[in-house]
């Protein structure tokens, strides 16, 4: 049995990025990765690579939550230094 491929960091840092420009909830910014050229062009998700399939709005959410929780961890690293 083979599990789904992991997606790319640098591409979910993309999917913030455009998430926060655009200020669209996390529904919405799935939905524009399978509509929007330009989104898919910007991230590398939804075109032809079949490895890059669209991230869905759990994905997304749970990226950020780690993301945050990450920066969070090394500021309280550094702030106890």
């Amino acid at each position: 049995m083979r599990g789904q491929v992991p997606y790319d960091y640098l591409s979910l840092l993309k999917v913030l990025l455009l998430q926060q420009w655009h200020q669209l909830s996390d529904p919405k910014m799935e939905e524009a990765l399978h509509t929007r050229i330009d989104f898919m062009w910007f991230t590398g998700f939804g075109l032809a690579d079949k490895e890059m399939h669209v991230p869905d709005e759990t994905t997304i959410c749970r990226f950020r939550n780690k993301l945050v929780k990450q920066i969070l961890d090394a500021t309280l690293i550094e702030a106890r230094s």
